[in-house]
């Protein structure tokens, strides 16, 4: 789920009163951190001490934009989640109608035989703009795919290979080169061995 500001929003609201507790403590310095969902904003109570004798301290303060990011992708988990929308609006389903009350015929018709009148001549009626929108379109796509072959073919041949073929050749001699490095290099317990 992606936490943009809508959906930060939605659960603020719908997660109100839910309360976590964090504490962190170290050699000089320990804090305690209570987070709290109240009024569509995450309230933030931290209280803690430092080594000074003095340093005590409370400080209550509203949560920005970062943080209450950091804090409701932290506990997901645990939030409730349901109904939250997502921002992506949902697509109406169409109805879906029964091939016989195209174009006006009656359920209770039926064929009878007779070809000069058939469900059939009038359902075909009735797609046959959709099925010469799928013909030009699929012409389209071939013929697109035709041009990108004939076209990126000299692109491939001309530039492509010669590079990946360059790339081949430098990876070889940088591993010939590692390989003949390290034979160079074989020592025995910190000094290198004599070849001679």
């Amino acid at each position: 789920m992606r936490l943009t500001k809508d959906v930060r929003k939605q659960l603020l609201e719908q997660n109100e009163g839910f309360s976590t507790r964090t504490s962190y403590s170290g050699k000089n310095f320990s804090e305690a951190r209570t987070y709290t969902i109240t009024g569509g904003e995450l309230r933030v109570r931290a209280s803690g001490d430092t080594s000074w004798a003095d340093s005590r301290y409370t400080r209550d303060y509203v949560a920005d934009e970062e943080q209450t990011h950091r804090y409701l992708y932290d506990n997901l988990g645990l939030l409730d989640q349901d109904n939250v929308f997502e921002g992506r609006a949902a697509r109406p389903k169409r109805p879906s109608e029964p091939v016989a009350s195209v174009d006006g015929l009656a359920e209770d018709d039926a064929y009878d035989g007779d070809d000069s009148d058939s469900i059939g001549e009038q359902f075909d009626d009735a797609t046959s703009g959709l099925s010469d929108r799928l013909v030009v379109i699929g012409a389209l796509v071939l013929a697109a795919g035709g041009l990108a072959y004939v076209f990126g073919r000299p692109v491939w041949d001309d530039r492509v290979k010669p590079a990946i073929e360059r790339r081949r050749t430098k990876r070889e001699q940088r591993k010939t080169a590692a390989v003949s490095d390290r034979e160079g290099t074989k020592t025995r317990d910190g000094v290198p061995e004599d070849k001679g």
